[in-house]
């Protein structure tokens, strides 16, 4: 194929054309995601803070078309990300509640609510975390009854050894 373009055009347009094929893909791919952070809310990265002496977590959501901040926390330590300006938009993910934010703020009810899918989602991601829960308490319960058999393993050879 390059030889064919190279007999049309000759070899150093083809060079030049391979250079600004190039240097276009390459501004694209720089540009293209900042075209989209632009047009999108955003959220910042998570910092703790205290406050009143309990930790939290505290990030910053942005939402196009908007200079307003909204600031969402959680509880070190626990699930939901909470909006501390809207008392009913928490979630367990920090991007899926600045995203709860800023349709909120834009009136577009029908995404702020959970969906059916959300609620599916968060009651299998908590099924899933109690089954975890359960799993690790039966491992307590299998090590401490080893350790409690190898404590009175022991016990007998020490007698075995008095005798």
């Amino acid at each position: 194929m390059a030889c064919v373009v190279e007999l049309f055009i000759g070899c150093e347009n083809y060079m030049l054309l391979i250079k600004k094929v190039a240097v276009a893909a390459l501004l694209g791919s720089l540009l293209l995601p900042l075209g989209q952070t632009w047009a999108n809310d955003s959220v910042s990265l998570r910092k703790l803070v205290l406050v009143a002496g309990i930790r939290y977590w505290q990030a910053v959501a942005t939402c196009d078309g908007s200079e307003d901040e909204y600031k969402l926390r959680r509880r070190e330590g626990k699930d939901n990300w909470c909006a501390m300006e809207f008392d009913e938009i928490c979630d367990p993910d920090k991007t899926t509640t600045a995203k709860k934010i800023c349709a909120h703020v834009r009136g577009d009810e029908a995404l702020a609510d959970n969906t059916a899918e959300d609620a599916e989602k968060n009651e299998a991601r908590t099924a899933l975390i109690n089954e975890q829960i359960d799993i690790e308490r039966k491992l307590i319960v299998l090590r401490q009854r080893g350790l409690e058999l190898q404590k009175r393993e022991l016990e007998l050879k020490r007698e075995q050894v008095q005798y």
